[in-house]
């Protein structure tokens, strides 16, 4: 959803260029956690007889948001092991820098 126009390109700006790195903003922490919980619970029921995967979709400011949240979940070791197994990202209207290989 959108706060309003101006303070979404004021978010946009602030989420390519990292002022936002080291401050929380909710979406990016509802994505996280949203993320950790469906990936450990993905990960309890997958196994080499039974694949699993949780995919996303990220359009346009969310690229962005996505990106920056699987950034700084890549740093957590069992959440980046997981997000190698079993997350599957599809980006449309592309407008973040780069996503993390993890």
């Amino acid at each position: 959803p959108t706060d309003n126009a101006l303070f979404d390109l004021i978010e946009c700006l602030a989420g390519k260029t990292g002022l936002f790195e080291y401050r929380e903003i909710k979406p990016r922490e509802q994505l996280k956690n949203l993320l950790r919980l469906k990936l450990s619970e993905t990960n309890k029921n997958c196994n080499e007889r039974n694949p699993q995967k949780v995919v996303l979709i990220a359009h346009s400011q969310g690229t962005i948001i996505t990106a920056n949240a699987l950034n700084e979940l890549s740093r957590e070791a069992g959440v980046c092991q997981a997000m190698k197994k079993m997350l599957y990202v599809y980006n449309f209207a592309n407008c973040s820098h780069g996503m993390e290989n993890g």
